[in-house]
């Protein structure tokens, strides 16, 4: 494994593949030899479902703190995740009284996040408020990117669309031995099976486990939905043609810059301890 948390979904495209939420590294099936125990006589093992993989190494003490750290990263995603939909109004709110002329800003003042949406907003919606375009599409110069940015924006949507609405399997290693599998319907319902090391310390990691993979799913459902509810809100007030086709892929470009500000913070981080 490349690290003691892992989701193998077997359908990321490239651009998921380095965006993970909390503590799991993205792996395609293929690159992955860890296989549910029960999987070989079990009717599920048929189905075609994300694979939350924990392999904690050490003594129970050590494990314990490996899942530990795994709940402050989620929590780190968890609160970026809140400031999505705020950050983003305050952006274009400034990039509207600008274009009003009520306010002179320059975007170097700006976190790199919003600098970026600022750009690709107004590469993206100024032309067809000042009648540069007949529809709202970006002007020439910049049309070649922003398909680019809506092929990867779909793509990345529909992967994450297949991850939170399928069946999960979610497996506990210690020292690389399989403690427990619990395989999870999207409605919720659970079907736990136990290797012969389980007692009652290591049926706790794997509750851990658990928990941590259930509420990683559920970041990967509110990052979903708040990238189309910001959408949906800029159609209806934008007035311009194919508003919401249009402010799709810059909301996914937005909300991925501001999930990769955890990675780049924990690097400075580590810098400055070294």
């Amino acid at each position: 494994m490349s690290g003691p948390f892992e989701l193998n979904s077997g359908f990321f495209p490239g651009e998921l593949a380095s965006m993970a939420l909390g503590p799991w590294s993205n792996v395609s099936r293929s690159e992955s030899g860890l296989v549910s125990f029960s999987s070989a006589a079990d009717e599920d093992a048929t189905v075609e479902a994300p694979h939350w993989c924990v392999d904690l190494d050490g003594d129970l003490s050590q494990a314990l703190a490996m899942l530990e750290a795994g709940d402050r990263s989620l929590l780190d995603t968890e609160t970026r995740l809140v400031q999505i939909s705020d950050r983003f109004d305050r952006t274009i709110e400034i990039a509207r009284t600008s274009e009003a002329g009520q306010v002179s800003f320059s975007s170097e003042v700006l976190p790199d996040s919003e600098s970026r949406l600022l750009d690709d907003w107004n590469d993206a919606f100024a032309p067809a408020r000042h009648g540069e375009a007949t529809e709202n599409i970006p002007r020439a110069a910049a049309k070649s990117r922003w398909s680019e940015m809506a092929a990867s924006a779909r793509s990345a949507i529909e992967a994450v669309w297949r991850l939170v609405s399928q069946h999960s399997w979610v497996d506990t290693r210690l020292r690389g031995r399989l403690v427990a599998s619990t395989f999870m319907t999207v409605s919720g319902d659970t079907r736990l099976t136990v290797g012969p090391q389980l007692t009652a310390e290591t049926a706790f990691l794997h509750r851990r486990s658990f928990s941590l993979a259930v509420r990683t799913r559920d970041a990967w459902a509110r990052l979903l939905t708040s990238v189309l509810q910001i959408s949906a809100r800029i159609a209806r007030v934008a007035a311009v043609p194919h508003s919401f086709v249009t402010a799709l892929p810059i909301v996914w470009k937005f909300a991925r810059n501001v999930l990769a500000e955890i990675d780049t913070l924990r690097q400075l981080s580590r810098q400055h301890q070294t």
